[in-house]
């Protein structure tokens, strides 16, 4: 193991795994403290473990183990391209040489779906999971695509003067903000092989976590940017649905909040590690917003393929625009609006406000009114062709823009408002009632039936969304 001479708080070394060198910097709990770890990081493409140092300088009490990707900083590029597979093996048997055991993990954009990987792989060896403005590989919510594009290629890291110009724009949040910290940032970079962040690509290429995202057992903490350029929210949201034990916090900044915000990015993670709750809700105030996150999920995904449709990428597939257009219709009036009617709205009223419990009940109205003129639309559309497309496209949007601004409320308005009002007698019958698989208004199963349902559009779905046909191969 050959050891490096630097100032970082890193102690850097070089580690040599089945003929592969691999570049690692470990960092020491300061003494008397302990948190939680060891810690292992899967950093971004193209990204050497310097980049991370501001936000791994924050993890105050634990172990770090992080580790610069093969073709990546001093780590150099494989011989053969490989997959997210080979790379978790690799890093298994990395902490087998390093003398680790069980550890925490935590990846960040490309290092994300690593992450995802090396959890669903190795299961023991990974305790509890970060994931860091990251998304389910190619069945995504893609980012605009003129950036995503321009990630293609790896020139921002060898060309100061083209990522002074692209960052802002590629990173979003604060670095668009604060043009100084995508100066300090690059200053923080290293040399990459060309050849190794095309094998980096190589290794996400068709890539997803989607079929397998319920089977991550892990305690797992998502993070995003709701400033996000690449990697949008909804990649987010999409993650913290499927994986049964997760929690999503949303930072107020773009891709890359770990750097411009390290002490609040390191404060969220050391609490969740450490077993510390003050990002736990309610059971009945998780559900509600589990349960808007599928639904956003799914009827973005509706708007998605209509404006594909609009703009001739894709063939009208009437299967797939009911299946979507059910759930969208289904849930809010079979399995969701009923429990906050009967039980939100309900202690709402009985803790005196009413006035905001009248507005989400008629709120709840209107959706159902909305959801008849959007099925009417549909019906005309498929009976009337491509003239009556238009129309429901507006009326889509619409419905979309309504739905998103009431969900917004009922999350900034009234479910604080429950928080601070409710008695602990309150939400134990509340929790009770949300946590039940079987719905008491319908007697049906429905959340195993939405889950079908969700499968089904899936299947369905051409990517980005699902891994269905795109009906274009004749």
């Amino acid at each position: 193991m050959a050891i490096e001479t630097t100032q970082s708080p890193l102690q850097i070394s070089t580690v040599e795994v089945g003929g592969q060198k691999i570049r690692v910097g470990i960092k020491k709990p300061e003494p008397g403290i302990r948190n939680a770890g060891p810690l292992l990081i899967f950093n971004g493409i193209g990204a050497n473990l310097e980049m991370l140092e501001p936000f791994v300088n924050q993890l105050h009490g634990i172990e770090v183990i992080t580790f610069d990707v093969p073709g990546v900083g001093g780590s150099p590029a494989k011989k053969l391209p490989y997959r997210f597979s080979n790379l978790a093996a690799l890093v298994n048997k990395m902490l087998e040489r390093l003398g680790y055991g069980a550890v925490d993990v935590l990846g960040v954009s490309w290092g994300g779906g690593a992450a995802q990987q090396f959890a669903y792989q190795y299961p023991k060896r990974c305790r509890k999971l970060v994931l860091a403005a990251t998304c389910a590989g190619m069945f995504m919510m893609p980012g605009k695509p003129t950036l995503i594009r321009k990630m293609g290629s790896p020139r921002r890291y060898k060309d100061a003067t083209y990522m002074a110009e692209l960052g802002p724009l590629l990173y979003g949040g604060d670095f668009a903000d604060d043009p100084s910290l995508m100066r300090e940032h690059m200053s923080r970079g290293a040399k990459i092989s060309p050849l190794g962040y095309y094998y980096q690509m190589f290794a996400a290429f068709g890539w997803t976590s989607v079929l397998w995202l319920h089977r991550i057992r892990q305690p797992t903490l998502i993070l995003a940017g709701r400033r996000d350029p690449i990697i949008p929210l909804i990649n987010a949201r999409l993650l913290a649905w499927r994986i049964p034990d997760s929690t999503l916090h949303v930072i107020n900044d773009g891709h890359l909040f770990m750097v411009s915000r390290p002490a609040e990015s390191a404060t969220l993670v050391l609490r969740f590690l450490s077993g510390e709750t003050p990002l736990a809700l309610p059971i009945g105030i998780a559900i509600i917003k589990d349960e808007h996150r599928a639904f956003t999920a799914v009827l973005n995904g509706l708007v998605y393929l209509v404006e594909e449709i609009q703009a001739g990428r894709l063939p009208p597939n009437f299967d797939l625009l009911r299946a979507l257009l059910r759930y969208v219709e289904d849930f809010p009036d079979k399995l969701h609006h009923p429990k906050e009617d009967l039980y939100l709205v309900k202690f709402l009223k009985k803790r005196g406000a009413a006035t905001t419990a009248e507005k989400i009940m008629g709120e709840h109205q209107e959706g159902r009114d909305r959801t008849r003129a959007l099925v009417e639309a549909l019906d005309r559309y498929e009976a009337g062709g491509s003239a009556e497309l238009a129309s429901f496209s507006e009326q889509l949007h619409g419905y979309a823009k309504f739905q998103g601004e009431h969900m917004r409320k009922e999350e900034e308005i009234a479910l604080p408002m429950a928080e601070k009002l409710f008695t602990a007698a309150d939400w134990q019958e509340i929790d009770v009632a949300f946590a039940a698989n079987e719905d008491p208004i319908v007697g049906i199963e429905t959340q195993d039936s939405f889950h079908k349902l969700f499968r089904r559009i899936i299947e369905l779905a051409p990517p980005p969304f699902g891994v269905g046909s795109t009906g274009t191969d004749g």
